[in-house]
């Protein structure tokens, strides 16, 4: 086995031979073992070789002898040596504890030079019948053999996968799994999700609530975004009392779009697993809204145009434009324009009156920005100027 220790003896005969012995694999000296003395009296003698680095395939070993001053050199035939690799078993249940009549899979992963051949799967060092040599599936370095079966009784079942190596890889075996069976079903239960604000802002903290309802349920929840764990979300400990209890997951992790959470109870000895229906969580990104004047002061009766400038995220909708918190004529609704993710929207208006104005442009938002408001401009209105009269020569 790779990694393991193997011994290679030679066997020199000749006239009461004396020297040494070279070791080699594929022609290259194995380490340490260039120079082996012979032992031993009479006419044959031995050399030994032992080594730990011979890499995993087979390898081509040779042993020669060097002679001396009343034998010839000689080398042996080439050994074929066989190194396979060392592998590791794992074995998981898909339901434990299952249900006395209920099929049970269980799955044996195999790690080792991609291996191949076959898994026994046993009850109490009995093979589970149709289970006794699944062949592994898969690729890589890690492949997988799956045994189904209904046939165990109510108790716990000490299972094991035993993988039996092939022309590359070593057999093992796994540890022993504990699978309970139980006369009935675990209670069912129901996991229900709810979010502290749909839609949220990116960036801003929304809290996702997982309520289970069993028989006192005990364990955790797993909070998914798209199938992915939420940061700091997986294995939540329900909390609370009753048949009902909850689990809460805080996140500032979700990006901009339509997310889809699901909240998974794992379940416990009483109650099944259960999981939540898909929770489509719209997540906004925050915008800031800016207004400019054209003129400021500008003349009470002419045109003064207000810029509202949007960021965000490609923004689209409408800007309301105030006037002391009220519309401005005309200006209550102004289509964003431009392209990117700074677009504008601008109120032409005559209608402003001589004194000061607050003025105030309001973003609406749409499905991929939160709304936002502008600071208060403040908006001088002057009286027009009296024209000089031109003086007389």
């Amino acid at each position: 086995m790779a990694g393991g220790n193997i011994t290679f003896t030679a066997s020199v005969t000749g006239l009461a031979p004396t020297g040494g012995v070279n070791f080699t694999n594929g022609g290259t000296s194995i380490t340490g073992c260039s120079a082996v003395a012979l032992t031993g009296s009479g006419n044959t003698r031995t050399a030994a070789c032992t080594t730990n680095t011979l890499a995993a395939g087979t390898r081509s070993i040779v042993a020669a002898y060097g002679g001396n001053a009343t034998n010839a050199a000689s080398a042996s035939a080439t050994l074929s040596q066989v190194v396979k690799s060392a592998s590791t078993t794992t074995v998981a249940s898909s339901a434990n504890p299952s249900i006395a009549g209920a099929n049970v899979t269980f799955t044996a992963s195999v790690t080792g030079l991609a291996p191949t051949g076959s898994v026994n799967f046993t009850d109490g060092g009995t093979s589970i019948t149709g289970c006794s040599a699944i062949a592994l599936t898969g690729s890589g370095n890690t492949r997988t053999a799956a045994c189904s079966t209904a046939s165990l009784g109510i108790g716990t079942h000490n299972i094991a996968a035993s993988y039996g190596g092939d022309a590359a890889n070593v057999g093992s075996a796994s540890a022993t799994l504990s699978q309970g069976v139980n006369s009935s079903g675990p209670t069912a239960t129901t996991t229900t999700l709810v979010s502290s604000a749909n839609p949220s802002v990116a960036g801003a903290n929304v809290t996702f609530t997982a309520s289970v309802t069993g028989l006192a349920p005990t364990g955790s929840v797993n909070f998914t975004n798209g199938g992915t764990l939420i940061t700091g979300c997986s294995a939540v400990a329900l909390t609370g009392s009753g048949n009902t209890r909850t689990a809460a997951c805080t996140t500032n992790t979700l990006a901009a779009g339509t997310r889809s959470i699901v909240a998974a109870y794992g379940g416990n000895a009483t109650n099944a697993a259960s999981a939540s229906a898909t929770l489509s969580q719209v997540v906004k990104s925050a915008s800031t809204t800016t207004v400019a004047s054209s003129a400021n002061p500008s003349i009470a009766g002419a045109n003064v145009t207000f810029t509202a400038s949007v960021t965000g995220l490609a923004p689209t909708g409408s800007v309301n434009f105030t006037d002391g918190g009220t519309s401005i004529t005309g200006c209550s609704a102004i289509a964003l324009t431009g392209s990117g993710n700074t677009r504008t929207a601008a109120c032409s208006t005559a209608s402003l009156g001589i004194g000061t104005h607050n003025i105030a442009a309001s973003y609406g938002g749409d499905a991929a920005n939160v709304g936002s408001a502008s600071a208060t401009l403040s908006q001088g209105s002057i009286p027009a100027g009296r024209r000089r009269r031109r003086p007389r020569w």
